[in-house]
């Protein structure tokens, strides 16, 4: 610890030279306590020490440097993929056809999950084929469509126990926006639909009345 001479611990001002200690003390235990400092980056799971006191608890590994990733060449359907060790997750295996889930992170993870695959992935919606505190939130209530070379970004949120997707890239949920339109496929019947026939034109006129001649059941 750097040895510092204060106005109050004086009693009186202090001279030129004493402030030019003050600096060199605080620049030569800065310098001296370097490697303590860069040691903290080799232990993350274990505990830091400061005038006898101990901060129990492992610090979080949150992948401070942005750009690093990892490949995932998991295979097969509802799968759990393990827990992240990097912020940059690349699906690789063309035989991954659906996630159920990744292995519960810590409050405020981040991640961002890149499908490579070649194929379309399916990200399940609270599937039960994963660990409860695993489940993914799509936030559609229903599944969503991943396309190769497609991407998103998931949140942990621990006091729900989920990851929650915040953000996507080409990913569907199945659907192509609203339909304004009631009865807009007449699967089961023709209701609100009626047949018509305008004048000849390029265009309806008005879209009722006429005698039409195709068949509609």
């Amino acid at each position: 610890m750097a040895t510092i001479t204060t106005r109050a611990g004086k009693g009186s001002a202090l001279t030129f030279n004493e402030v030019d200690d003050n600096f060199i003390n605080l620049n030569s235990d800065g310098v001296s306590n370097a490697s303590a400092i860069s040691s903290l980056t080799t232990t993350v799971s274990g505990k830091v020490s400061k005038a006898g006191d101990t901060m129990s608890g492992a610090l979080v590994n949150q992948s401070i440097v942005s750009h690093e990733y990892s490949n995932n060449n998991v295979s097969g359907s509802s799968v759990t993929l393990a827990s992240p060790t990097t912020s940059l997750l690349r699906l690789t295996n063309s035989s991954l056809t659906s996630v159920s889930g990744v292995a519960a992170g810590v409050n405020g993870q981040l991640l961002k999950v890149i499908n490579k695959t070649g194929n379309t992935i399916s990200i399940e919606n609270e599937s039960a084929s994963a660990a409860a505190a695993a489940r993914i939130q799509t936030g559609t209530g229903a599944n969503i469509t991943l396309s190769n070379n497609a991407s998103l970004s998931l949140v942990y949120d621990s006091l729900s126990g989920r990851w929650n997707i915040v953000g996507s890239a080409a990913a569907s949920s199945g659907a192509s926006g609203i339909n304004y339109i009631s009865n807009p496929s007449a699967d089961a019947d023709t209701s609100f639909w009626s047949t018509y026939a305008d004048a000849a034109g390029s265009q309806p006129v008005d879209g009722a009345g006429g005698s039409p001649n195709v068949l509609w059941s």
